[in-house]
């Protein structure tokens, strides 16, 4: 489930089906059905910051859908994932920018992906496994990985894209090791100086700055 950023419409897909519909916020009328993908599984959904494109990660393997939501149409993208590993099955991923750049990160997978040709351009950050959340400044990022006796270690990044090289390029900027366990989620403030975590279980709610 991924909202539009510019229409009051939240896209809800049937995974194993292959179906995505825009549900209307405020009425709960289906205002678009896109065509079905049959054959296709949809672990996650991402949209562009533009409301033009929706992202759909599924069962082909090395394949990502697109629908192009004006003409109601889904292509293909294929990624080459450059020796960084499969995007597996993953539970979310997300579309932001860097430096203007189209980008899209998978949460099971070390592969940051170039929207627009399905290129891989660099090691994820984080790290594989991980829960992460990008700030609407586009450049900051924060996440976890997995550390010892089920505790996750909470990182904090700053990234660029490099035009010339058609890469990411990643700086840790703050590593919290073994900060807490059962972490279920992460966000980041609007200006990426402040990290809110959620953790199942104890029903806590830490921030870190």
């Amino acid at each position: 489930m991924i909202m539009d950023p510019v229409r009051p419409w939240v896209y809800v897909a049937q995974k194993a089906s292959g179906k995505v519909s825009a549900y209307n916020i405020y009425s709960g009328a289906i205002e678009s059905n896109a065509p079905v993908l049959t054959g296709y599984s949809i672990n996650s959904l991402a949209i562009s910051s533009d409301g033009r494109t929706l992202y759909a990660h599924g069962s082909a393997l090395g394949q990502l859908r697109r629908l192009n939501i004006a003409s109601n149409t889904w292509s293909t993208l294929d990624y080459s994932d450059n020796g960084n590993g499969s995007i597996g099955g993953a539970r979310r991923m997300t579309y932001f920018r860097l430096n203007g750049h189209p980008v899209l990160m998978v949460d099971s997978s070390r592969n940051v992906i170039d929207a627009a040709t399905g290129a891989s351009i660099g090691n994820g950050a984080p790290s594989r496994g991980s829960i992460f959340a990008v700030a609407d400044n586009q450049r900051n990022m924060a996440g976890s990985t997995s550390s010892v006796s089920g505790y996750v270690n909470l990182q904090y990044y700053s990234a660029e894209y490099d035009a010339v090289d058609g890469r990411m390029a990643t700086r840790l900027l703050s590593d919290l090791s073994r900060a807490f366990g059962n972490l279920r989620d992460v966000a980041i403030s609007r200006d990426g100086l402040r990290v809110y975590t959620a953790i199942g279980g104890e029903y806590q709610f830490p921030v870190f700055s």
